[in-house]
């Protein structure tokens, strides 16, 4: 009878263990199943706008060889063995020139042929002031102007903090930068294979 009562005791505890991994295995496809649906409802709904962000973010990346690229006449300078200016006499030779001007800063390139770059503070038209740069020789201090596609890359730069909808856009590009967080994760877990092998990762 102990015998009896012993098989039938293991016989329900492996009754129970099945049931159990059923239950476990039913529940993880479950929540597999609706983090698909979710991964690809945002991923259709948001897609759009991260390729917008990706690309706009990849351009204006690249917006100062592409400037180099589109005005030489002003992005150019000759060298000729010149000594440039010191920041500040450049500045100041600036300033003489053009009075108005309200600098707020100056870079150049390590490439002695490239023009020095200052950001101003421009009128636009408004009442207001917006920040431009414009391209100036440092060897003369002379103004060489700015670039007419300054303004294609203003677009390009709203366009990927905002979708040139302003306080409304940010709110849906930070949405969508939060929903890339959620598919790389949840895609991570919708991929990771039952037994970790490179071939059932990628199959």
């Amino acid at each position: 009878i102990d015998g009896q009562l012993s098989q039938s005791t293991q016989d329900v505890g492996r009754s129970l263990g099945i049931l159990g991994r059923k239950f476990s295995k039913k529940k993880t496809d479950m929540l597999k199943r609706a983090l698909f649906q979710l991964h690809s409802l945002l991923g259709l709904s948001l897609g759009l706008v991260l390729a917008l962000m990706g690309i706009t973010g990849a351009l204006y990346q690249y917006q100062e060889p592409i400037i180099h690229a589109l005005h030489p006449e002003i992005t150019q300078v000759k060298f000729e063995n010149k000594v440039a200016l010191r920041p500040g006499k450049l500045i100041a030779q600036i300033r003489a020139d053009h009075p108005n001007l309200e600098i707020s800063s100056l870079s150049w390139s390590d490439d002695p042929n490239r023009a020095a770059r200052i950001g101003v503070m421009l009128d636009s038209g408004e009442g207001k002031k917006k920040f431009s740069q414009l391209y100036v020789n440092q060897y003369n201090g002379q103004v060489l102007g700015k670039p007419s596609s300054e303004v294609f890359f203003k677009l390009v730069l709203d366009l990927h903090r905002h979708l040139s909808l302003q306080e409304n856009g940010k709110m849906v590009t930070g949405a969508a930068a939060l929903a890339l967080v959620f598919f790389c994760v949840s895609g991570l877990y919708l991929r990771w294979p039952r037994s970790l092998n490179l071939r059932s990762f990628f199959l």
